[in-house]
């Protein structure tokens, strides 16, 4: 059969291939490849002599295989890319890719490692996949796309081929095949699978180049089928120039027209992403505009529309010198210097442009950041030149472009790290200025988040600089840009941390609900920040402190949990910074709260603890004055746990780290009142002249504060309180004159704050002992002015634990003046109020000791069977006390086993009694009337003999400290009737 007519009987079948949509497959050897300039294998083999003898040396025999395995992997890719590098797109690789574009042939298999058919394919404007059958394995054929290129022997010199099974797997449905360049050994594995190929679909086409026949093999295993044929041609680039001039396929327009084929790869170049330009900047329009020219020029006035109006490129620039200078501006952007933009600014002044415009604005910009990065690392003056340099570049760009709200922003910014440097005289009125230039960049772009955030915490900063209204407006006004800022970018940490830290420092101007509710808020918005920021620091303190803070309005385990959760958030800052003074003070401080609330071992771990860490702080921060008042408070609240010498000890302790403190700020209310506090517990725990110089000088200490603020309500009750207790070891009109005294104070603090509680609470205990020096009748009346006291501050503070206790108990003493008939009601309202207490603070030793001894007088009024589950229920209740604070409920404890008649239970109580100091006198203990039975036994007398004076102090000083402070400002209720004299304040 004719050349030719071969040729038309393939192209027929290649159209038909087409038309079924399934294209055909084109083999290509390494003679495709020859006349781009790709070396022959002898010409590969003198390559590899020259550039390495040694691997060629080593090579035996001297074949291309065995020449290339010498090469190490290095080598075989620079010797590879050298000849690369040197080659050209030759057209066998041009054809191919055309008959790839129009859908003739689907499928490429090569034995070239070369890229040069992907090349021409991407000239042509077409996407092959690429397959390398030396690293990967192909297992499922039929899944490979409609166009493929196939690399058999890899991309590499000498890559070694995995298996080619599944490659050629149900391969010849695929056809017709086309076989160019391709002349190989019988045991060529390529090879191998195209002898095995099934009935190729429409045939096969050898082209085989010269003029000699296929050799003996070929010719018996491929053309014993009527539907394989082959043919010669010079080389496969004449062959497939041949083939495709008779498909009247036509030139690429790479080389047809090629300027119109570069406008069009210039139109599809994207957008730069330049800074300051949202959709991105242009860059190939003056280019483009350029191809306009000379497609116009070169291939017809009546082309280049399809790469766009001429009014479109370049923004209608004509100018050829500004069209110049924004070239340059451009590459002086994608090569990052900002210099080589500025030096077009006198262009720009010339023949203003927007497009030159962005550029220059950007430039300066860029040289105002870095002054002002290079501002940050210096202090003093050579910061403040930098911050001048920086302003000045940042308004060289606004005066380009004052609608740059980037450049607003950026302003803004440099003026906050400005007022940083600058004295505080100064700052605020800088810090009012960058705040300006915030609002500027959001009128421009309500939406930029950076303006919005940096907005919301110079308001927060002028804030703390104002006076209550202003400050106030003004924290308002940052609450509403951080949550602006929140609406741009929801869970933002920035916005989230902006919003909290406003919330916290709001919670710490206020008071009340209104306190708990901003510090509620704060710790939900630091929640968030946190979880965008996990290592804030600042965000992890103020969200520690917050709910450090809400712990005090919680009770019992609630209050514990708010103060763990607070402790992890403080242990957490010292994780991240262990030098971090505040996160080691915060932490302290949770400790020693925790240890307040407890009654336990644990209580005394978590106090010595938090003194260990103020001990760090003070290494960490030797002048942070507020340790030593939070370290003596923490003395302060351990000493009320304890009793005797350990008690004094800690006091002591206590008031020398106010006096330290004391030295800083001699002014200082809150640490003159603390000293007070001190002076007055070790009054309690002195007996004679030494407590009462003590007493005085805790009286001096609260003058102190009255002198400095005369309206001090508290300070004017806590002098009263001394009165007081000073009166307790005098009789007589003695002690009536400092009672008296004591009234007076309380009624000054009542003139100022008419419903402060305390004061009620303390007047109350004050009648309460005056009654019980009366003996000429009057002392019913004062009981029921006391009686009044107490239900006055429980109409104030109906969860007053002390005013409840101490109310119960003048119930109770009143009641045992009373027969047992009509002693009811009084009873009845007194357990009462002790249970109110209880379910306040229900490990309250004391509430739960006077709930006790209420219990036992309602059982004294019954009979038989009826008393035993009062006194069962007394028991629970004195036990419990017990347990909170050993000595509480021991003597009731004892009173009970009297009433129950178990003689050997109410002789180990008092023995306990004794032990914990907290007997009762000699005329107690015989007024008694439940100790009736016993008060003759031999160990009864000789538990009550008398004591040496020692055990007497001892006595006394616990007797003081039956019951801590529940907390600051709070009022220790009155003992049992067993003994008369009203509690400690």
């Amino acid at each position: 059969m004719k050349f030719s007519s071969v040729i038309n009987q393939f192209i027929d079948h290649l159209v038909e291939s087409k038309i079924a949509k399934r294209g055909g497959t084109l083999l290509m050897g390494d003679e495709c490849s020859l006349r781009a300039g790709m070396p022959t294998a002898q010409e590969w083999i003198q390559a590899i002599k020259t550039s390495y003898p040694q691997a060629y040396n080593h090579a035996s025999p001297k074949n291309l295989k065995n020449c290339v395995a010498e090469l190490t992997a290095s080598q075989k890719a620079g010797i590879f890319e050298t000849h690369l590098q040197q080659s050209k797109v030759g057209w066998a690789h041009w054809c191919a890719a055309l008959l790839m574009k129009e859908g003739y042939i689907s499928r490429v298999y090569t034995t070239c490692p070369d890229p040069l058919l992907e090349r021409a394919c991407t000239l042509v404007d077409v996407f092959p996949t690429v397959y390398d059958c030396t690293v990967g394995t192909i297992t499922k054929p039929d899944l490979i796309p409609n166009k493929a290129i196939i690399h058999l022997n890899g991309q590499m010199l000498g890559a070694t081929p995995g298996p080619l099974d599944g490659v050629f797997s149900g391969a010849g449905r695929y056809g017709p095949w086309l076989i160019l360049g391709y002349n190989p050994d019988p045991q060529d594995p390529v090879y191998e699978q195209i002898a095995w190929l099934d009935q190729i679909h429409k045939g096969l086409l050898w082209v085989f180049s010269g003029s000699r026949p296929p050799a003996g093999f070929i010719q018996d295993q491929m053309f014993n089928k009527a539907s394989n044929q082959y043919a010669h041609a010079e080389d496969p680039d004449t062959f497939l120039v041949s083939m495709i001039r008779m498909m009247k396929m036509g030139s690429p327009d790479l080389i047809s027209y090629p300027f119109t084929f570069l406008g069009q790869w210039l139109k599809k170049v994207a957008s730069y992403p330049a800074p300051g330009h949202k959709e991105g900047l242009n860059i190939s329009d003056i280019s483009i505009r350029q191809a306009q020219v000379a497609i116009q020029q070169y291939e017809g006035s009546e082309r280049g529309g399809e790469i766009g109006e001429d009014d479109e490129a370049a923004g209608g620039v004509d100018d050829p010198d500004l069209l110049k200078a924004i070239q340059a501006a451009r590459t002086g952007l994608m090569a990052g210097n900002p210099q080589k933009i500025i030096e077009q600014h006198k262009q720009y002044e010339e023949t203003p442009s927007i497009q030159l415009g962005h550029l220059l604005n950007w430039a300066y910009q860029v040289e105002g950041d870095t002054a002002l990065e290079e501002a940050e690392k210096l202090s003093g003056q050579p910061a403040l030149e930098k911050f001048r340099t920086a302003q000045a570049h940042y308004e060289m760009a606004l005066s380009i472009r004052p609608d740059s709200p980037q450049t607003f922003f950026k302003v803004g910014q440099l003026m906050v790290q400005q007022a940083g440097v600058l004295s505080d005289h100064t700052s605020p009125q800088i810090l009012e200025q960058a705040a300006e230039q915030f609002q500027k960049a959001l009128e421009l772009n309500p939406d930029l988040f950076e303006a919005r955030y940096g907005l919301g915490m110079v308001l927060t900063e002028l804030a703390g600089k104002k006076l209550d209204q202003e400050s106030d407006a003004l924290y308002e006004s940052a609450a509403r840009e951080f949550q602006e800022g929140l609406r741009i970018h929801p869970n933002h940490p920035d916005a989230a941390y902006g919003a909290g830290h406003m919330l916290y420092i709001q919670a710490r101007r206020k008071k009340g609900a209104e306190a708990v509710r901003l510090y509620t808020q704060a710790v939900e918005m630091l929640k968030i920040a946190l979880k965008g920021n996990s290592g804030r620091v600042e965000a992890i303190l103020e969200m520690g402190q917050s709910l450090f803070i809400l712990s005090k309005t919680k009770k019992g385990d609630d209050a514990d949990r708010f103060l763990m959760m607070a402790e992890e958030k403080f242990q957490q800052a010292v994780q991240i910074d262990v030098a971090h003074a505040e996160a080691q003070f915060g932490w302290a401080d949770v400790l020693m709260e925790r240890a307040s609330l407890k009654n336990d071992e644990m209580s005394d771990r978590l106090f010595n603890k938090a003194f260990e860490k103020y001990q760090e702080v003070l290494k960490l921060k030797p002048d942070m004055h507020r340790i030593n008042f939070r370290w003596g408070v923490g003395q302060y609240n351990l000493a009320q746990k304890k009793s005797g010498k350990e008690a004094v000890d800690l006091l002591k302790q206590a008031a020398a780290k106010f006096k330290r403190g004391l030295e800083r700020n001699p002014k200082s209310l809150e640490i003159l009142t603390r000293l007070g506090r001190v002076y007055f517990e070790l009054g309690n725990l002195h007996k004679g002249s030494n407590g009462e110089t003590l007493y005085s000088q805790a009286m001096n200490h609260f003058f102190d504060v009255i002198k400095l603020q005369p309206k001090n309500f508290e300070a004017l009750s806590q002098v009263g309180n001394v009165y007081y207790h000073l009166s307790m070891n005098k009789e007589g009109r003695e002690a009536e004159n400092l009672l008296n005294s004591a009234i007076e104070k309380y009624q000054d603090a009542l003139r100022i704050k008419a419903d402060y509680s305390r004061a009620i609470v303390l007047w109350g205990n004050t009648l309460f002992r005056l009654a019980s020096l009366k003996e000429d009748g009057t002392s019913e009346k004062l009981y029921d002015q006391a009686e009044k006291k107490y239900e006055q501050a429980l109409k104030i503070h109906p969860n007053d634990i002390t005013a409840l206790i101490n109310f119960g108990s003048i119930l109770l003493k009143r009641a045992g003046n009373l027969k047992a008939d009509q002693a009811g009601d009084l009873l009845e309202k007194a357990v009462q109020s002790f249970q109110s207490a209880i379910e306040i603070q229900e490990n309250n030793p004391q509430a739960l000791n006077m709930m006790g001894e209420g219990l036992i007088a309602q059982a004294k009024s019954k009979k038989g069977l009826n008393a035993h589950p009062l006194l069962a229920e007394a028991k629970g209740v004195l036990q419990k006390a017990e347990e909170n604070q050993p000595g509480s409920g021991c003597y009731n404890l004892a009173r009970l086993q009297a009433q129950l008649a178990n003689e050997t239970g109410c002789r180990q109580w008092l023995q306990r009694c004794k032990e914990h100091h907290v007997l009762p006198e000699l005329e107690v203990l015989n007024k008694e009337i439940l100790f009736t039975s016993a008060r003759e036994s031999k160990w009864f007398k000789n538990l009550v003999s008398a004591e040496p004076p020692q055990e007497q102090d001892k006595k006394k000083e616990a007797a003081s400290k039956e019951t801590p402070v529940a907390a600051a400002g709070k009022e220790p209720a009155l003992p049992s009737k067993e003994n008369p004299k009203p509690a400690k304040a």
